[in-house]
């Protein structure tokens, strides 16, 4: 049971943390030969720990604790996780895998990944964003003010450059995700965005598209059901997209969001239809957009 500052000054002297305080106890047990075959197994528990890292985190990581539990077997090639859980309060989740062609310029990376559902501020607190390196994903995530956030299923079976084409904003056909949302609270990172209530559904991504399944809550005074939805990410410049939904809608209120947006010619002959009409009304939606076209818009 050592100092965390301790720990960061031995192992990761490098690592720009501004401050770091807490405790950690480490055990772990070491058998095979390095040049060879290595089996690496143990666990690390931090008790208060509290990270400054601007670099890394949005925000200050102040007395967190919990486990780490690991399972790694290492060859020269080779990287087998046979099992790494983290476990805290607030999140859980558990990670498998390999990285093959370790010794080459671009490893092959294979994890699967799962956690319980968590609070969106846990997430918040322990994922790396700075680090990550994509603003408008920051501010996404940073919109939100509660609800909860699950991970069924993740996958990833790409190559290591393949990885960090996520940062120009290109997803990799090998990564796959199962999600669910419930009860999402957020403030939309856009101009003259309104309150997002109570927002339920799931979130899937296989072979580069994203499918939105099942979706309903409220935005400003409108409530939508059934959104359904599916946005092709295979290029950073943004792809197909085929939106649909049901809503309960404030006029006003919609008339002037519209108008705020870049919209195809038929939206603008929707809106002008709209101009003497007040109240409430349900519609029904279907937006459509191709790559380098404007937005398509049918509504009834």
């Amino acid at each position: 049971d050592v100092p965390a500052a301790l720990v960061k000054d031995l192992l990761a002297p490098g690592t720009p943390i501004r401050t770091i305080s807490g405790h950690v106890a480490e055990r772990m047990h070491i058998e095979g030969d390095p040049l060879q075959q290595v089996r690496v197994r143990g666990d690390i528990e931090f008790k208060q720990l509290s990270i400054d890292a601007p670099a890394i985190f949005s925000s200050t990581l102040d007395r967190s604790e919990g486990r780490i539990t690991f399972d790694i077997e290492g060859r020269p090639e080779t990287w087998r996780l046979q099992r790494v859980d983290f476990l805290t309060s607030d999140l859980r989740f558990s990670l498998k895998g390999e990285i093959s062609g370790a010794g080459g310029s671009d490893p092959r990376v294979r994890l699967s990944f799962s956690t319980l559902s968590a609070p969106v501020s846990a997430w918040r607190k322990y994922l790396p964003l700075k680090l990550i390196g994509a603003p408008s994903f920051e501010r996404l995530v940073d919109s939100v003010e509660n609800g909860q956030f699950e991970i069924k299923k993740a996958a990833v079976d790409t190559t290591l450059a393949e990885l960090r084409d996520l940062v120009r904003g290109a997803v990799p056909k090998g990564i796959s995700l199962e999600t669910e949302l419930r009860e999402i609270s957020a403030k939309p990172p856009i101009d003259n965005g309104l309150p997002l209530r109570a927002l339920t559904g799931r979130i899937n991504l296989a072979n580069r598209a994203l499918a939105l399944q099942g979706f309903s809550g409220g935005y400003g005074d409108s409530r939508f059901t059934g959104l359904e939805g599916t946005y092709d990410l295979s290029s950073a410049n943004g792809g197909n997209l085929d939106l649909y939904t049901r809503a309960d809608v404030n006029l006003a209120e919609l008339k002037n969001q519209l108008k705020a947006q870049e919209v195809a010619s038929q939206l603008n002959k929707f809106l002008g239809s709209l101009e003497e009409l007040g109240g409430r009304s349900r519609v029904e939606v279907s937006i459509k957009r191709r790559i380098s076209e404007p937005l398509q818009f049918e509504g009834k």
